[in-house]
């Protein structure tokens, strides 16, 4: 052998170099070869098991007929060519998701043949909710009891005074209603004052509780309002308990008067007129409103400006002729108004308002 040192050639046995004097090591006997521990992979997962193992405990394969194979030599391919050896447990998470896919692909096409056999049910069937737009079409829509105690979410929890936009339309039987574009659910009471939740519901029939009678007849159908109301179920139908109307900016709409029915001065017979009641009147509408105190008694005019004026008017009754009219048929206050009427016109032009005739 040679020095470990100086590397010169010494005795196998040598304890010392003979040359420089190094100690020398005593070589170690050469390891045996542990023999490599046989391990068992499943042929099905590849999911390593202990040998002997009669099923896999992963995925359950049975294992009779398997040979084992040594540790660190490849593992034979599964049937189909799939990578043998893999990460533990992986294999069955794949299965788990392609059976999750098959039963997804399942409902729908269950989904699918339900729909071309019974078609796609409407928001609000033999609910009472009118059917008067073309795009609605009435279908069962049962009231849903909640359990008790059970805790329900809903979108409108209608336990008091709500706001609602949509359009107002008029429905066959010529009641008005509401209908928004956005079915919603309702939970309320029912007449009973039971809990009952209304699903998909996207309208309400329309009732008068502080708004002007008329008011609906007035309101465009393709213009939006909102409907400020308690929630009423009354049988079958709904009803929106209308508080209020509002336009989109929160402004109240109010009924416009009707000019037949109206008056200029419509106090003159009730009480003493003064300056501020004229403040904002033309001279003809003075001179009207003067005639007026008379035609509310009866009197026709010979004055064709204003007998077509009157008879336009729904509470004039012409039947006392100009002639025959006498102003004693006139109360203290309308006489006394009509004075005040005629100074004033006038006052702002000393031959008055001049009629046609």
């Amino acid at each position: 052998m040679k020095c470990s040192k100086c590397q010169a050639e010494i005795k196998d046995d040598a304890a010392f170099c003979p040359f420089c004097g190094a100690r020398q090591q005593a070589a170690e006997p050469p390891k045996e070869e542990q023999p490599k521990k046989e391990q068992q992979f499943c042929p099905a997962c590849g999911s390593p098991m202990k040998a002997g193992a009669r099923f896999c405990p992963s995925c359950g394969h049975g294992m009779q007929g398997v040979a084992h194979t040594p540790s660190g030599t490849e593992q034979p391919l599964p049937e189909g060519g799939a990578q043998a050896q893999q990460p533990k447990g992986k294999g069955h998470i794949v299965a788990l998701v392609f059976l999750a896919i098959a039963l997804l692909l399942c409902i729908g096409i269950g989904l699918a043949i339900r729909h071309a056999l019974v078609g796609t049910p409407s928001p609000f069937a033999d609910r009472g909710i009118p059917p008067a737009a073309s795009d609605f079409v009435p279908d069962d829509m049962p009231i849903e009891v909640p359990k008790e105690k059970e805790k329900v979410s809903a979108d409108l929890v209608a336990d008091g005074v709500c706001d609602l936009i949509g359009k107002v339309s008029t429905s066959a039987d010529g009641s008005p209603f509401l209908k928004w574009d956005i079915p919603i659910s309702i939970l309320m009471n029912d007449e009973k004052g039971e809990r009952v939740l209304l699903e998909a519901v996207s309208s309400a029939y329309l009732a008068n509780n502080g708004v002007e009678e008329g008011i609906w007849a007035q309101i465009p159908e393709d213009e939006y309002v909102v409907v400020r109301s308690t929630l009423s179920l009354k049988g079958s139908k709904l009803y929106l308990m209308a508080e209020e109307v509002l336009d989109r900016d929160g402004n109240a709409l109010t009924l416009e008067p009707d000019e037949a029915e109206t008056y200029i001065l419509p106090d003159s017979d009730k009480r003493l007129l003064t300056d501020a009641d004229v403040a904002d009147l033309s001279l003809q509408e003075i001179n009207y409103a003067k005639n007026e105190i008379f035609a509310r008694h009866g009197r026709r005019f010979l004055s064709s400006e204003l007998q077509t004026y009157f008879d336009g008017k729904t509470w004039y009754h012409g039947t006392v002729s100009a002639s025959d009219f006498s102003e004693s048929s006139l109360s203290e206050i309308e006489r006394k108004n009509a004075d005040f009427l005629a100074k004033v016109e006038f006052g702002i032009a000393p031959n008055g308002y001049k009629l046609d005739a």
